[in-house]
Order: C-alpha cells, then sequence, then structure tokens
C-alpha cells in the first residue's frame, strides 16, 4: 500500500474516494448479511412454531391418553 498523500492532490483524492468506495461497499455487505440472517431468524421461528404446534397436540394426546388410563385402573 503506498502513503497517504494530502487530500488536496490527485493522488490524494483518489486515495480518499478509494476508502469511501471500501467503506461503502462494506456497509452493503454488512446490510446484506443482516438481511440475510434477519430471513434465516425468521425462517426458523417460523419451524419453531410448527414444532410448537406439533409438541402441544402430541402432550394433548398424551395427557387425555394417561386420563383413560387412570379412568381403567380406577374402575
Amino acid at each position: 500500500m503506498y502513503p497517504d498523500q494530502a487530500p488536496w492532490t490527485g493522488i490524494g483524492a483518489l486515495q480518499q474516494e478509494i476508502r469511501e468506495v471500501r467503506n461503502a461497499l462494506q456497509r452493503k455487505a454488512d446490510d446484506h448479511e443482516i438481511r440475510s440472517l434477519n430471513s434465516r431468524v425468521n425462517s426458523l421461528e417460523y419451524t419453531v412454531r410448527d414444532f410448537r404446534s406439533e409438541i402441544d397436540g402430541v402432550l394433548s394426546k398424551l395427557q387425555q391418553m394417561e386420563q383413560d388410563i387412570l379412568r381403567i385402573t380406577q374402575s
């Protein structure tokens, strides 16, 4: 890498512009990564909700079976 030149020189201005472009690209990459992660988290949230619904259904069936077993054994 070359040493920074004074910003009022042609090379210094070009160096500054390159830094600004790099920073802008980095922000875009960071924003994209955040959006991608957010999308993946949302997808995971829906999956967890589906699992929760399935688990609640299984739990309800197990509780009903437990009540049926208790009723049978107490008869």
